[in-house]
């Protein structure tokens, strides 16, 4: 339960990133037909012991308003690649990575210097970002994508359909995958308007040879139709819900 004031939890998220109390989980993702591995989502999760398990959806906010989400971003993905780099199987790791971070020089630096001292390959990380982020047109911005894609990382357009999409720069853009949005694969069994949203998405993916995940599968109604659509991956709970570190290298094991 979440109790308290903002001040109370900012002081208590402070000293959970510093004592590595924000742990990161691993969501499968998955192909749709034969529901083998692709890779997982990194996830982050708070189990404080003043406000209970607190959502990425509250903390997050927070720590990008006080100034926190590098040292929290740092953290997580060494864990996570320090973690999965000791797993058997070829998967990528899937990042979330803020908006406001694509503005900052630093954060090339913070990913490529995790990468070393994990050993994680960078060919295997894919660097989620909002739409939003993806086609600011910030130097910033394109300077760290730009740097990041020559030393072997991908992007994926997070949450696709809910921002601005100019399509004249996703032609162009360095993107491996186009997720879409959980508001979307919801309404997939029961509004044809959304299931036509959903083909538009996956047609722009294939005219652009770039793959699709959809996000948020709950039902197998749901897989049955995106995979008849065509979207070749899938992640949600139906396909897999996040896992801690041990859960995460068991599935992986299993599923290479």
């Amino acid at each position: 339960m979440e109790t308290g004031s903002g001040a109370d939890m900012r002081v208590a998220l402070q000293k959970a990133i510093r004592d590595g109390d924000i742990q990161p989980a691993f969501q499968p993702i998955v192909t749709l037909q034969g529901r083998q591995l692709v890779g997982f989502e990194v996830l982050s999760r708070w189990d404080s012991p003043e406000f209970g398990n607190v959502s990425p959806g509250v903390f997050i906010p927070l720590a990008e308003e006080a100034g926190f989400i590098d040292e929290l971003s740092r953290k997580l993905i060494r864990e996570a690649c320090t973690t999965a780099a000791r797993w058997q199987g070829n998967f990528c790791l899937a990042l979330n990575i803020s908006p406001i971070q694509f503005q900052y020089p630093d954060l090339y630096h913070l990913i490529t210097e995790a990468l070393s001292e994990t050993g994680f390959c960078s060919t295997r990380l894919i660097v989620e970002m909002t739409e939003n982020a993806a086609f600011s047109d910030k130097e910033e911005v394109s300077s760290v994508i730009e740097k990041l894609r020559s030393v072997g990382v991908s992007f994926a357009l997070d949450d696709f359909g809910t921002g601005y999409s100019n399509f004249l720069r996703l032609q162009t853009f360095p993107i491996r995958w186009i997720k879409i949005d959980a508001s979307f694969v919801r309404l997939i069994t029961e509004n044809e308007n959304t299931r036509a949203i959903i083909a538009s998405i996956i047609a722009l993916g294939h005219d652009l040879n770039v793959d699709t995940v959809a996000e948020g599968i709950e039902t197998e109604a749901q897989a049955d139709l995106l995979e008849q659509l065509g979207c070749p991956m899938g992640q949600g709970w139906l396909l897999g819900e996040p896992l801690s570190a041990q859960e995460a290298e068991a599935y992986a094991k299993l599923h290479r």
